[in-house]
């Protein structure tokens, strides 16, 4: 009798753990279905787009015509891949609200402009790979520009010379979408709302080549990581600078900031000196 006690015990014990087991987590439609597992939300997409010529799965190649291309500063004809088509599959695994949603541009030289993706939607941009004036021929781009502008350019069929809201980069190799506007948090200036214009005025001018904290382009240096360039430059020169690099610096890569004001760069300083007080903790890898 106490034999088959223990046995009913120990078979007690099997069926109590077997039910404690962890199962996937499923949920139950009215029909009594059971559906797939629960998947984490996505918060960011990056694109390689070297990765995807190379797979051979970048959309349909069309032709389109530039009023005025802000490189070449004349009508210009493309051989390029819409890029609202690249996008949609992405947007639609992403399930971003395109008015909150930030992209990012990455380029062989180290440009990095963002842009609200509900403006690149309306946009209509187009990634260029060839000029048409060499199509049937083995080259894509002019000698002058090959090397800085493969693997792709970025270009918009209808806006004038003068509308600097859209970025003409090149050398355009990867495209990052941000669910939410976080890309910038690091450097926002959130506990001091004097510095926030001159933030707003960094982003629109300054941050697609320069960085803060490491945070933008690489194109030009850093501004305040590990000093911040109101330390060693005073504000005068940064001022003369802005408007005129090529006065202080034979062949300057950086082109002047035409629609700059004198009080837009005075807030940017404001910012720039409460970033004085804002950088990495502990990071001697510089």
């Amino acid at each position: 009798m106490r034999t088959i006690n223990t046995f009913a015990l120990i078979l007690a014990l099997f069926f109590a753990l077997s039910s404690c087991r962890q199962e996937p987590d499923t949920s139950v439609n009215p029909n009594n279905e059971i559906s797939d597992p629960v998947q984490p939300e996505i918060s960011f997409l990056e694109i390689d787009l070297t990765d995807l010529l190379e797979e051979d799965r970048m959309p349909e190649v069309i032709q389109v015509d530039v009023q005025f291309d802000h490189y070449f500063k004349s009508a210009k004809t493309y051989q390029a891949y819409r890029l609202n088509d690249l996008l949609t599959p992405y947007l639609d695994q992403l399930a971003a609200d395109p008015g909150a949603a930030t992209v990012t541009f990455y380029c062989t030289d180290g440009y990095e402009p963002t842009l609200n993706l509900g403006k690149l939607m309306e946009g209509q941009g187009y990634l260029a790979f060839q000029d048409a004036d060499l199509a049937g021929s083995d080259k894509y781009w002019p000698d002058s520009v090959s090397a800085k502008f493969r693997p792709f350019y970025l270009v918009w069929e209808n806006v004038a010379y003068e509308d600097r809201a859209l970025p003409w980069p090149y050398g355009l190799y990867k495209i990052r979408i941000d669910k939410t506007n976080t890309v910038y948090d690091d450097i926002y200036p959130a506990d001091k709302p004097l510095a926030l214009a001159g933030f707003q005025h960094f982003k629109d001018y300054c941050i697609k080549c320069h960085s803060i904290n490491k945070i933008g382009g690489n194109v030009g240096p850093d501004l305040n990581y590990p000093k911040n360039i109101t330390d060693y430059w005073t504000e005068e020169n940064i001022w003369a600078y802005a408007k005129d690099p090529q006065s202080f610096r034979y062949n300057a890569r950086m082109k002047a900031i035409d629609p700059l004001t004198r009080a837009e760069f005075e807030e940017i300083v404001v910012y720039l000196q409460y970033m004085k007080a804002q950088k990495p903790l502990a990071d001697l890898n510089l």
